[in-house]
């Protein structure tokens, strides 16, 4: 039997949509809860030589295995995989089997066997199936293939012609001052025995930043000639600068001796020849376009010459011609641009994560933890993640429509600027309204003892060894300054403060020290935990730019939603969510995030030093006046 399906990346497995499972005629849902590979498997192999036959074997009959599994899912896609066995599939010499049983009443083993001459090697999944549902198609793999490597060669093809120059020059006595940049076409080689030689240049700013150019090629279409026979063409690097609407043979313009300024030997020399219809023909430039791309030399383009002195000439067309313009194959490598996320080998990273952009997985990062609870990273579009990290628990897929909670409830946003507006407007103390900075030292506060359990302050809050007792859910308490609020140590002790407590700054958030802001509950499972109304605003509603920041530093404890108008500083525990439109700096060895962030963008693109445990530590968390829930891929509406 001849598998029809061919081995590929199982991990690039797209989840652009929900399916159902159809397993003997009744639609259930497949929840992987592990991937469990055989610790023989790993040590065998590690015994063997990387270069041994029994090395060689053993991976390919592992990649056999693997291809069982990506097999396994396509069948799942098209329902079409019951409980019983399948195979042998034949493929790449070898054979892969797969075998499914029922262990428990709701459990499934699935068992998938690669096997090449003698060498067996069997991976094994083991499934949860509830009735009805949906499931994301994500097989959770904890191997990455050596083939799998960090930035595969990529093809970029450059033909918009605004991005092109173009044009020819003649040596002609009486066309040496002539410009041909408008042309349709441009002539090279030899007419009435006077040379022509073709021009062209290009923009190479669609080639992302710091790859690596492994091979370019230009690559000119015929339009006419005067024969048909194969002609060598030279392709030079030029050395000065043109206008494709002024430059001619002719001495200064702009060159420095006539027929254009260039190095030779050439490049790379070529044939082509026109036989009555428009070719394509190719000329290898990846040591000039690579020099051009890395600014070791000017890009100005190239210069196109016949080798011998034939009188015959070859036209091309040009940018100007309706069909068959220029263009450039470029192909390069390289990690892609951390400007989704970069996971450097100090992050420790558990839970979901969606990016909108691409991610680069370093090798040395501790990403998930084998063998339940895996990670799943989600990009967008056409992003992709990229990994040479083979000890490490994930997979990764793509959403066609990224969550989002793409703006504030305007709502809650208004009601929090109306506050800052009562704090700032407060002409003298009275009752829950205090005109000046105040400072708050080793006192208890109970906010039932303010009207409307708000406590207003026109300037600065500093709270130093200050308890305030939790409130209830219901009605919470409010602390609103127009200025800074500060939470720092005494000598008699941190801060405390209780649940479903607001605080909102018209300037910035410090918590520092031992500060305590929310209860701890981690001593309770996340889905039996009391949701509560904590929140941290830090407001520039007066846009003044120096506002809207908020720090959590050294052995400070938040346990809260954190909503700021400017940089969100991590570098001690934070268990809730941070929002930020700005950016999120989280570059510290001592971060600790667990819960779930939404971003401008993360400091440096990456996540560095911390841990980052992406997981639901509240059953729900209001969050700016909406209900949300940390789920796969950070925050999500509910």
């Amino acid at each position: 039997m001849q598998a029809a399906s061919k081995f590929r990346k199982l991990l690039s497995l797209s989840s652009g949509g929900h399916r159902g499972f159809a397993f003997i005629g009744v639609s259930i849902m497949l929840i992987l809860l592990t991937a469990v590979i055989s610790i023989f498997l790993f040590t065998t192999v590690n015994r063997m030589g990387a270069g041994s036959t029994d090395y060689y074997m053993a991976n390919r009959a592992y990649q056999l295995a693997f291809s069982g599994a990506e097999y396994m899912f396509e069948m799942i896609r098209t329902a079409s995989l019951n409980v019983g066995s399948y195979g042998p599939y034949q493929m790449d010499g070898g054979t892969f089997t797969i075998k499914i049983n029922y262990v428990e009443a709701d459990k499934l083993k699935i068992t998938i066997t690669g096997r090449i001459d003698e060498y067996e090697r069997v991976v094994a999944y083991y499934a949860k199936v509830e009735q009805s549902g949906v499931f994301p198609e994500l097989p959770l793999v904890n191997y990455a293939p050596d083939w799998w490597k960090s930035g595969a060669p990529q093809l970029l093809v450059i033909d918009d012609p605004a991005r092109f120059s173009d044009s020819y020059i003649a040596g002609n006595a009486n066309l040496k001052g002539t410009n041909f940049g408008s042309e349709t076409y441009m002539q090279v080689g030899y007419l009435y025995n006077n040379p022509r030689h073709g021009l062209i240049a290009a923009a190479l700013d669609q080639i992302p930043t710091n790859r690596t150019i492994d091979a370019a090629y230009l690559q000119l279409a015929t339009q006419d000639g005067t024969d048909n026979l194969a002609h060598n063409i030279a392709v030079h690097r030029l050395t000065t600068p043109w206008d494709e609407y002024t430059v001619a043979w002719r001495k200064n313009k702009p060159w420095s001796t006539d027929g254009g300024d260039y190095i030779t030997p050439a490049e790379v020399i070529d044939q082509a020849q026109w036989t009555g219809s428009s070719l394509y023909y190719s000329w290898d430039v990846t040591s000039s376009l690579s020099d051009f791309y890395n600014l070791i030399i000017p890009n100005y383009g190239w210069l196109l010459r016949f080798t011998g002195s034939e009188n015959e000439y070859i036209d091309f067309h040009t940018r100007e011609s309706g069909i068959n313009r220029p263009r450039l194959e470029i192909y390069y490598s390289g990690d892609p641009e951390p400007a989704g996320l970069e996971i450097k080998p100090t992050a420790s990273l558990y839970g979901n994560l969606y990016v909108g952009g691409n991610v680069v997985a370093r090798d040395g990062a501790t990403i998930g933890d084998p063998p339940l609870d895996p990670v799943v990273i989600y990009v967008s579009g056409e992003d992709t993640v990229y990994s040479n990290e083979f000890d490490t628990y994930f997979s990764w897929g793509s959403l066609a429509y990224p969550p989002t909670i793409s703006f504030l409830d305007s709502t809650v946003v208004d009601s929090v600027d109306s506050l800052l507006t009562v704090a700032e407007n407060i002409s003298s103390s009275s009752g829950n309204k205090i005109s000046g900075s105040r400072s708050f030292t080793v006192q208890t506060l109970d906010f039932n003892d303010y009207a409307e359990n708000t406590l207003f302050v026109k300037g600065d809050i500093s709270m130093t060894g200050t308890t305030v007792l939790s409130m209830p859910f219901e009605a919470p308490g409010k602390m609103v300054a127009s200025g800074n609020i500060l939470m720092e140590n005494h000598p008699g002790g941190g801060v405390t403060i209780g649940d479903n407590m607001i605080f909102v700054a018209g300037g910035n958030i410090i918590i520092t020290g031992d500060a305590q802001f929310g209860v701890d509950h981690s001593a309770t499972i996340p889905a039996e935990r009391e949701v509560t109304t904590n929140q941290l605003w830090a407001r520039d509603y007066l846009n003044t730019g120096t506002n809207g920041y908020i720090t959590i530093q050294d052995n400070a404890e938040v346990w809260s939603v954190v909503i700021s108008d400017r940089t969100i500083h991590l570098s001690a525990d934070l268990y809730g969510a941070a929002f930020t439109p700005d950016t999120l700096d989280m570059s510290y060895a001592t971060t600790y995030l667990e819960g779930a962030f939404w971003c401008g963008q993360v400091v440096g693109d990456s996540l560095g030093l911390g841990i980052y445990n992406l997981t639901n530590i509240y059953p729900q968390i209001i969050f700016a006046g909406k209900s949300v829930s940390v789920d796969d891929f950070g925050l999500v509406e509910e």
